[in-house]
């Protein structure tokens, strides 16, 4: 019988196992390097590249006068319709104004405002100052007022028999008699905006902007919330924050939690967690939760923390944010604020916060960002001095330099250095035969020039409305750092941190 050899069967598989094999071994090289270029250019997000020995010492005398002038010029200045706005004025008497300014996000903007005055009216309460309360209040009345109408002018009125649609803006008839206010008149009535929709019933003479997205939502959690967490003992403002919280939790499970249009379409906005983002629902119910106490939100709430398992998909970030979506940041802790301050029970309470503290502050503890290290010792209760003396010299910076306008911000020192990992590996993907194979990397991933100090807020001066939105390690260009000085923000970007910090005995009273 005749003998064949099996060599070449030995030859054929191990030929047909390479072709498998070699291309998952390629893939994982390709895929691997990506993430070897993503982690070294961000890694400087994790070192501390500044030295707390130049931090300004805190006065908190000053600190609290600057609060107090701030908060005169945003009632004065910044809310002629109930609702946050920038102005720019006519002259540097900043007495008259001459325009105000549209914008995208006036539920953000007014969000933050509340929660500000919110935090204040309890620091009143805790220092037992009446005159302090009485600004407090009359303020968030106001700001709760532009809520309100926020919410009635899509959909006819306030309150959980009405539908939930909510809005980026709103214009009333009446806001023509408001002086400087002929820019957003106009823009409101423009039957081009595409955005823009007449108002429902009673409000159908009225104007209001859709096509609303989770930014404008987060500023009505936070402002919302506030409400209902510090002021509870104030019979209008309690009873107005529930109205709109059932009116919103209730449009929202109409909706299956989609935010819909005014066209009755869904706009593209899903408050669902899908891999993270289970903050969003969870802190809309757990507002509810503590508004009704009589129970009609509870099973809903730990339903979506529990059996849907969001408690294990809040506070969800990386690396990469810090370079690109900075902004989401912002987002996301007014979003987490009240979840995370209002939970009651102490196992999801800690759950939260160590997923705060792991998916979130492990990023931005070295922004220098007050905000974020206020609400970081809001949420752990923990004493941390460095922490303290960083805030402070944060908010000592913002009277050093000027007031929230469009000028004369400061220039970076030369000590502050150019990240050079970034400009290294942009060169590499740009000259680089294989480094070419990663130019999909840069449709994800910016590769701009970023520096490895934070920018302090007296460099941030660019954006009057809220700097917190800002990444404090990009480059700030000339036109960022100047301008005529006439365009103001309303303050809220320091008085949210001054307020809090007082409000939880992180800031003592002067």
């Amino acid at each position: 019988m005749r003998r064949r050899s099996r060599s070449h069967i030995k030859r054929y598989y191990i030929v047909r196992i390479a072709l498998i094999i070699i291309p998952f071994l390629l893939g994982g090289l390709y895929v691997g390097g990506a993430f070897y270029i993503i982690n070294d250019i961000t890694s400087f997000v994790h070192n501390k590249n500044y030295d707390p020995a130049s931090f300004i010492p805190a006065d908190f005398i000053n600190m609290s006068q600057w609060a107090d002038k701030i908060e005169i010029r945003f009632e004065n200045y910044h809310m002629p319709a109930n609702i946050s706005l920038v102005c720019t004025f006519t002259g540097s008497n900043y007495t008259n104004v001459s325009y105000y300014h549209g914008t995208d996000n006036v539920a953000l903007s007014t969000g933050m405002a509340l929660a500000t005055e919110c935090f204040r009216y309890e620091a009143a309460k805790k220092e037992n100052n009446a005159s302090l309360k009485a600004n407090a209040t009359r303020c968030i009345k106001r700001l709760l007022t532009g809520f309100s109408y926020l919410l009635a002018v899509p959909n006819g009125g306030i309150g959980p028999d009405y539908p939930g649609i909510i809005s980026r803006f709103y214009w009333s008839p009446d806001n023509v008699n408001i002086p400087g206010y002929e820019t957003i008149t106009n823009w409101m009535l423009d039957e081009n905006e595409v955005r823009h929709f007449n108002g429902t019933g009673a409000y159908r003479n009225w104007r209001w902007r859709g096509y609303t997205s989770k930014d404008e939502m987060a500023g009505y959690l936070f402002g919302l919330g506030a409400a209902i967490q510090y002021c509870n003992d104030e019979p209008w403002i309690w009873n107005r924050s529930r109205l709109l919280i059932a009116q919103i939790i209730e449009g929202f499970k109409d909706t299956n939690w989609l935010v819909i249009n005014g066209d009755g379409h869904p706009c593209g906005s899903d408050m669902k967690a899908i891999i993270g983002g289970g903050e969003w629902i969870l802190s809309l119910l757990r507002i509810g939760k503590t508004a009704f106490p009589d129970g009609r939100y509870d099973d809903l709430y730990h339903y979506f923390a529990s059996k849907n398992m969001y408690m294990n998909k809040v506070a969800q970030g990386k690396a990469t944010n810090i370079i690109m979506d900075y902004y989401g940041w912002n987002f996301m802790h007014k979003t987490l604020f009240n979840l995370i301050t209002l939970e009651d029970d102490p196992n999801l309470k800690n759950l939260y916060i160590n997923q705060y503290k792991d998916g979130v502050y492990n990023f931005i503890k070295y922004t220098r960002s007050p905000y974020f290290n206020m609400m970081y010792l809001v949420f752990t209760g923990e004493n941390d001095s460095a922490i303290k003396e960083d805030i402070f010299d944060q908010l000592m910076r913002f009277e050093n330099n000027t007031y929230c306008r469009n000028v004369n911000a400061t220039i970076r020192p030369l000590s502050h250095q150019l990240n050079p990992k970034m400009q290294n590996w942009r060169n590499f993907i740009e000259t680089n035969p294989i480094g070419s194979l990663y130019k999909p990397l840069t449709l994800e991933i910016d590769f701009d020039d970023i520096y490895l100090q934070p920018a302090t807020v007296d460099m941030l001066y660019s954006n009057v409305g809220n700097f917190y939105e800002k990444c404090p390690f990009d480059e700030i260009s000339v036109d960022e750092r100047t301008g005529n000085g006439l365009k103001e923000g309303p303050g809220n970007t320091y008085t949210v941190v001054y307020w809090m910090g007082r409000a939880h005995g992180i800031i003592p009273p002067p």
